[in-house]
């Protein structure tokens, strides 16, 4: 089912399947299975929304774009953003909460 489905692709084990057989005499007999869920670990994900800065009204702190990070397996609180390797070499953002923001340098 659809609730199956999304408990699955939650990471959440499956409960032990049991099932019972009975003929047309009465006669009946069970069977059991533990299905195995294979945990998959899914890239995060980021989105980066620029701000507009008017010149001649930027200072230190201004907000210069948000994010929102996420990730299936992960709370937010246990995820690290940093800057790409190679960018912000000259200083002029910084990382508050969800903001970039700029630095003095900025």
């Amino acid at each position: 089912t659809a609730k199956g489905a999304e408990f699955v692709n939650a990471g959440n084990p499956l409960p032990k399947i049991d099932l019972t057989v009975t003929d047309a005499g009465g006669l009946s007999s069970t069977g059991e299975g533990q299905p195995t869920v294979t945990l998959v670990n899914d890239v995060p994900e980021i989105a980066v929304t620029p701000t507009t800065i008017v010149e001649n009204t930027a200072e230190a702190g201004t907000v210069a774009g948000t994010f929102v990070a996420k990730d299936e397996e992960t709370p937010r609180d246990g995820l690290t953003v940093s800057f790409t390797a190679g960018t912000n070499a000259d200083g002029y953002y910084a990382i508050s909460g969800n903001n970039v923001v700029l630095t003095a340098k900025g």
